[in-house]
């Protein structure tokens, strides 16, 4: 089975520092050959750490650079930008996934791309809780006291999500159409990238649409550092196929990348061959993964 373009194309979005840490695999994973199923954005905070046969190079959105900073407001705004840019540059852009520098795929981009188009209806992939699923969860308890919407929603509804996540078209349209009376609310919120997005979609979708179109799971796998308190991811020194195949046979789960990553991380042979774009078709692909890692 081969990759019909079927005017739908993926938006891969990269908020980031500078540049990606691993470029030669990303490389390797978007099809030269198929460049009419993706577009590339980029919006870095240091344009001028992109080096000039960098991925990014040239993907600079024309939109103006916010000075971003973990923890802020400006977060929200800079995705705000990455996604009303890629809206508006090509109407063929169906999905929108967000990632970092220190993001990798975990699968090809055939498998992601069919994957995601399996569904006629809209559908986000957006990893939340809320205090019923949560309710010991003190951080969201700490974000609702500074959000100035609570007419909208109860403590008790307010959620709490992944920053990376993937988009449907139709919810981007959402959030370009209301984001500039609902940012107000969450200006004083701490970290509200991981708060924003959910909760704006949570408000101007009904609860039918909510429970059936935004899916309630991650797409990028990540540990978080206990020994740190638990607040941050950590950084993978290596990558080995023990890793990948562990993750790739997670029950109910199906990551297409990984974080974080460093430009010193070392990554398997395995990974590379995985992530490199193929003509194998998805069913197959699953079948090689699981093969190739098993010897």
């Amino acid at each position: 089975m081969s990759l019909t373009h079927d005017n739908k194309k993926l938006a891969f979005l990269f908020l980031t520092r500078g540049d990606l840490y691993q470029t030669d695999l990303w490389e390797g994973f978007f099809p030269v050959e198929n460049e009419n199923l993706y577009n590339i954005y980029s919006h870095p905070k240091h344009p001028d750490k992109i080096s000039k046969d960098s991925l990014l190079a040239e993907k600079t959105i024309s939109d103006r650079i916010k000075n971003t900073k973990w923890g802020d407001i400006s977060l929200v705004k800079a995705t705000f930008r990455l996604l009303r840019h890629a809206y508006r540059d090509d109407e063929e852009n169906k999905k929108f996934i967000l990632l970092s520098e220190s993001c990798i795929p975990i699968r090809n981009f055939k498998y992601i791309y069919q994957d995601l188009n399996t569904t006629q209806t809209p559908q986000s992939y957006i990893w939340s809780y809320n205090l019923k699923t949560r309710p010991n969860h003190k951080a969201i308890g700490r974000r609702y006291k500074k959000f100035t919407g609570k007419k909208m929603i109860s403590k008790k509804r307010y959620r709490n999500q992944s920053q990376w996540m993937i988009l449907d078209r139709e919810h981007v349209k959402i959030i370009l159409d209301h984001h500039l009376k609902f940012i107000k609310y969450f200006k004083n919120v701490n970290i509200p990238d991981e708060v924003y997005f959910i909760n704006l979609l949570l408000v101007k979708l009904n609860g039918q649409q909510f429970r059936t179109q935004i899916v309630n799971q991650r797409k990028t796998y990540k540990i978080w550092d206990t020994e740190k308190g638990g607040s941050h991811p950590i950084t993978f020194s290596e990558i080995t196929p023990e890793q990948i195949t562990e993750i790739h046979q997670l029950p109910n789960e199906n990551y297409y990348f990984l974080r974080k990553v460093s430009p010193e991380t070392k990554l398997c042979d395995e990974i590379k061959k995985i992530t490199a774009y193929s003509g194998i078709s998805c069913d197959e692909e699953k079948m090689e993964t699981v093969g190739a890692l098993s010897k």
